[in-house]
């Protein structure tokens, strides 16, 4: 049965859902970066008793570390942090991944065909000054975007999405699993960052607003316009009255399927994973992106532009000093070790 939470939690309130996942993330990060980026020969020169004392007391029995094999035969580890634990489909949790996860292969992959493409088209002074843009001055040949993934984290849900939808937790199949199981004034409260999980009676709909605040999550961290972060169309820059906070895009998204589900189903921008619809995105090419989309599609995400309406919600980055703490660790972080020797 779908639940209505009629007491709704304001921002200031009590803490957002979105700060409790980052100070375990920080914490992650602070403990296990150096871990995550380790090679081991054998399997028992991994110590977990000693690799829990490096997080603080409070978060060590959520703690879980996972062997991965290398394929020269080592072995290495990521550390897990269960979050929430469904009644009917396993232990939901982040594993915290940074240099080593997909997403920093890709952004090293598409700067070398990016390098590629800009030798291919442009010569002498302009070809110098295109690469000279992609790194920083005085750095050494250090590139722009070498920490972003620095806090890369993956989001598992159980087997929830695997025996419902035949798939992971893509936000194709999260927006099927809200559609059924939840409705939109919850899903708004947990964009806003207001903590009701506990509240909501119905086992399903728990889950699948869980999975909705963990990847609004991944989505406030990963996705911006900061040094460690992907570039976004939801970022806030005063100069082109622009106001949306990085989660803004999901919830765009989940607005026109509560909406108009035919809309939803019909539009045309997707990624796919196995054939299958995955991630929605504004596509790709010169006419398209998020400043042309369609008045029809548009208008489900301009009413979160803080311009227009919902003033007191904030992106993750404007609470308290997280942005200071993520470019503290920024700055005494290396790069992401894919870029190491890469040259213009």
């Amino acid at each position: 049965m779908k639940n209505y939470i009629k007491n709704i939690l304001r921002v200031g309130d009590e803490k957002m859902i979105y700060q409790k996942y980052t100070e375990v993330l920080l914490r992650l990060h602070e403990s296990y970066h150096q871990l995550v980026l380790m090679k081991f020969n054998n399997v028992e020169d991994f110590n977990t008793d000693y690799w829990l004392t490096q997080i603080d007391e409070q978060f060590r029995d959520k703690i879980l570390f996972t062997r991965y094999q290398a394929l020269d035969n080592t072995y290495y580890f990521k550390p897990q942090f269960k979050f929430y634990d469904s009644k009917k489909y396993g232990v939901f949790f982040i594993e915290y991944r940074s240099y080593t996860g997909k997403i920093s292969k890709n952004i090293f992959n598409n700067t070398v065909k990016y390098i590629s493409y800009l030798k291919r088209t442009f010569y002498d002074e302009k070809l110098e000054e295109k690469l000279s843009n992609l790194v920083k001055p005085n750095s050494n040949n250090q590139f722009w975007n070498a920490k972003q993934s620095l806090f890369d984290f993956y989001v598992s849900t159980g087997n929830r999405y695997h025996n419902l939808y035949g798939g992971d937790a893509t936000h194709y199949n999260l927006i099927l699993d809200l559609l059924e199981h939840s409705n939109y004034i919850n899903c708004l409260r947990i964009w806003r960052g207001d903590d009701i999980i506990d509240l909501i009676e119905d086992d399903d709909e728990r889950d699948a607003l869980t999975t909705l605040s963990l990847l609004m999550f991944e989505q406030e961290v990963n996705y911006g316009r900061y040094e460690f972060q992907q570039n976004t169309n939801f970022f806030k820059d005063e100069s082109k009255k622009k106001y949306y906070r990085s989660r803004d895009m999901l919830m765009g998204f989940i607005n026109m399927a509560f909406s108009d589900t035919k809309r939803f189903n019909d539009y045309p921008h997707w990624e796919k994973a196995n054939n299958q619809k995955a991630y929605p995105h504004f596509g790709k090419g010169e006419k398209l992106g998020f400043k042309n989309l369609n008045d029809s599609y548009l208008v489900y995400f301009t009413e979160f532009n803080k311009e227009k309406k919902y003033k007191d919600v904030k992106s993750l980055m404007e609470v308290n000093n997280y942005l200071f703490e993520f470019r503290s660790f920024v700055r005494n972080s290396g790069q992401n070790p894919h870029f190491n020797g890469l040259t213009l």
